[in-house]
């Protein structure tokens, strides 16, 4: 594997896990020696990571983490509301796979259990969704909802921290039915009730987000 594809890798999870500060520069000479690499192919991956939308270049400060706007984020919970949506149909023409099975297993164990971690709850969560894309079997669906889903998650990695356990569980919930609807085989239900949770997500995040960007003000 190219130099360039292993520190775009690293630096893409890094991103995402949420170690990095969105005020600060990045620095290639702190990422290249906490990756152990060399700078040519750190900054080969920060501009990869740019051009994915993670990162944004300002002239005469440097390269920081992107900070979406409201609005940006409600684009592109509508580009997921597209995409997802019709992963969902898709998916229950097409029949559930043993990944999506294994993470609503693991959605209905959370349910169950009230004092289950938020923090768990969420990375299920992301990754109920990811895996019903993955189950429509389209690549090109795929593929745009890979950039897609790096850059809300980048976006809330924050917002998430704020969330009650009770919009966590709900969510939960509505993951198990969305899961229902698909493995009976009903492609109008399962559509619908993914956009509704998008939407639901949506409107939670939202009034967050602009509680942080009150409080900062």
């Amino acid at each position: 594997m190219l130099a360039r594809t292993v520190a775009y890798q690293r630096l893409r999870k890094i991103l995402l896990s949420g170690e990095m500060t969105q005020d600060e520069p990045l620095s290639e000479r702190r990422l290249s020696e906490q990756l152990e690499m060399g700078r040519m192919p750190v900054r080969e991956a920060l501009k990869e990571l740019a051009k994915d939308g993670l990162l944004q270049v300002l002239r005469g400060r440097g390269t920081f983490i992107r900070q979406l706007s409201l609005d940006e984020v409600r684009e592109r919970y509508e580009m997921r509301q597209a995409l997802e949506g019709m992963a969902a149909r898709l998916a229950s023409v097409r029949g559930v796979t043993p990944e999506l099975r294994e993470t609503h297993e693991k959605l209905q164990r959370f349910h169950a259990f009230k004092g289950a971690d938020i923090q768990e709850i969420q990375k299920v969560g992301w990754k109920f969704h990811q895996e019903v894309v993955h189950a429509s079997r389209n690549l090109e669906l795929v593929r745009s909802h890979k950039t897609l889903d790096a850059q809300i998650m980048l976006a809330l990695r924050f917002a998430a921290q704020h969330q009650s356990i009770r919009i966590h569980r709900r969510a939960c919930g509505e993951h198990i039915q969305i899961f229902e609807a698909i493995q009976q085989g009903n492609a109008d239900m399962a559509e619908q009730l993914m956009r509704e949770h998008l939407a639901h997500s949506l409107a939670a995040r939202a009034e967050i987000l602009t509680s942080i960007k009150r409080k900062k003000i």
